[in-house]
């Protein structure tokens, strides 16, 4: 395989609730998300380095509001020159507080991955498969009631 000089990047939402579903009860819930460079500057590091490398969660408010405290939907990296995982993930919550007022359904969470290579010797987005500048993933989750059942005797 011949792989041209440039830094590349990888993005996944790599944890995300079994069977995409949640159900309306009382306790956490995490979706653990990372961004990497596919590349490591050890050979080539001026060229192999990603630059400015941004990573974005989008998600409703109505999720947002669910969220544990203290939690990023974005997060930058100046400079990335080795292959390790950078995570940023989120933990929702669920409790009496929150539950009575939330909604059911299907919500999508979204993220984003971009970053700048130098191989030109100007910082210049970096291009991926189909001239693709920036990375997504994302995954749709329904959070729903849990099913009763009724027994008779």
């Amino acid at each position: 395989m011949v792989v041209t000089p440039g830094a590349y990047l990888s993005t996944d939402i790599e944890t995300y609730p079994e069977y995409n579903k949640i159900y309306l009860t009382p306790g956490n819930t995490s979706l653990k998300a990372y961004y990497k460079n596919l590349v490591s500057s050890d050979t080539n590091p001026e060229n192999n380095t990603a630059y400015n490398v941004n990573f974005n969660w989008t998600i409703s408010s109505t999720i947002e509001a669910l969220l544990v405290t203290g939690y990023n939907l974005t997060s930058t990296s100046a400079i990335l020159n080795t292959t390790a995982k950078k995570y940023n993930n989120l933990t929702i919550t669920l409790n009496s507080s929150n539950l009575p007022v939330f909604n059911p359904g299907v919500y999508t969470f979204i993220i984003y991955t971009y970053g700048y290579e130098n191989s030109t010797g100007n910082l210049t987005l970096i291009e991926h498969v189909n001239n693709q500048t920036i990375l997504n993933d994302s995954v749709a989750i329904n959070f729903h009631a849990m099913e009763l059942k009724i027994v008779f005797m």
